[in-house]
């Protein structure tokens, strides 16, 4: 039991760190582009890729390539439909504008934070 509350403590000290260091940060969009490719990472965190290489780097991140719908940061509701959406938008060629809120850590980068979704 004192194992499995550890482990619990130990993610919600990550989520307020991660949360903490995430509010430093300001917020921007992305510019109007299509979606190159998707990855769905294991840990459930969907990483979009621009078809021209980089998206838009408003908030100062270290790695433009690609940035981030993390479900840690949003409800499972809220997760769901942005996924959704872009999911759909991908497969159908359309173009798209994300709204980003500062950066998440990456390995040793940090990469734009999905926060809001546009289809055209």
């Amino acid at each position: 039991m004192q194992t499995r509350l550890k482990t619990i403590l130990s993610a919600v000290t990550a989520v307020l760190v991660t949360m903490v260091w995430i509010s430093a940060f300001g917020a921007g969009t992305s510019g109007e582009d299509t979606i190159d490719h998707l990855l769905l990472r294991p840990d459930r965190t969907l990483w979009v890729f621009p078809s021209n290489g980089a998206w838009n780097n408003p908030d100062g991140c270290d790695d433009v390539r690609k940035a981030a719908l993390d479900p840690l940061l949003e409800s499972p509701e809220s997760f769901r439909e942005k996924f959704a959406i872009i999911l759909a938008a991908h497969l159908n060629g359309n173009a798209m504008r994300f709204g980003f809120s500062g950066c998440i850590v990456q390995g040793s980068l940090t990469i734009p934070i999905i926060t809001n979704v546009t289809i055209f």
